[in-house]
């Protein structure tokens, strides 16, 4: 009865209409990756009026750096979540590269607007196999470029079992650290044109954030740092 039960909800899960239209087309095989917030307001469903974001403006051109850096609340995931499309905005428009972002094909979107939590979720499974994950045909050396890039390599090759070690259920046999390096790795590889950091390195001691970003800031994608600190 426990599965049938489970079955259920699962099944009430896939029937759900998503409350954020997915009607968008747009899949263009070159992304620059130019942002545009132009005149955002937006609230949550939960508290319609209570505003996040005011009149919110600004752009950031392919391969700038930006880091977003404010108290909790000041709506700096926000920002984040308007890009990713979890929501839409109240009034005003998030534009990327020129087209509204609800434009976009949402697999499409996905695939060019990487996200990496403070949190990020790992599946019991290696550590190449977590980097690589969805990916077909995806070789060890792919998978060690953008784990030296993420600053990763080197723990793993330290590992007994280097990268076919597993990770345990979400991540249990990784630090926090590791968890974030291995999570950025898996964004890199699939060679986002946008590149969103919600305190994803929160865990990093100093040496090693500085690192990571480092190989990021040559890499030519579009960072959003959600931060608490100044760090960068």
């Amino acid at each position: 009865m426990e599965a049938v039960g489970t079955c259920q909800k699962v099944i009430e899960y896939i029937d759900r209409e998503p409350e954020v239209k997915r009607g968008g087309r747009l899949a263009p095989w070159k992304l620059e990756g130019h942002i545009e917030f132009r005149n955002v307001w937006m609230s949550y469903p939960s508290r319609q009026r209570v505003p996040v974001l005011k009149d919110v403006s600004f752009q950031v051109s392919p391969g700038e750096v930006v880091a977003l850096v404010g108290p909790s609340g000041s709506g700096k995931s926000t920002c984040v979540n308007l890009l990713e499309r979890f929501y839409e905005t109240t009034s005003g428009q998030v534009l990327l590269d020129g087209n509204p972002i609800m434009a976009y094909d949402h697999k499409f979107l996905h695939r060019k607007v990487a996200l990496v939590g403070q949190e990020p979720v790992l599946f019991a499974r290696s550590i190449k196999d977590n980097i690589s994950y969805a990916l077909d045909n995806c070789s060890l050396e792919e998978v060690q470029r953008v784990a030296r890039q993420a600053n990763a390599h080197e723990f793993i090759t330290e590992l007994p079992e280097g990268y076919e070690t597993g990770t345990g259920e979400k991540g249990i046999q990784l630090s926090g650290g590791q968890k974030q390096r291995v999570a950025i790795a898996r964004a890199l590889i699939r060679k986002p044109a946008v590149l969103l950091l919600d305190e994803a390195t929160s865990a990093l001691d100093a040496e090693s954030e500085q690192l990571v970003w480092r190989f990021l800031c040559v890499l030519g994608v579009w960072l959003a740092l959600s931060k608490h600190g100044t760090s960068i």
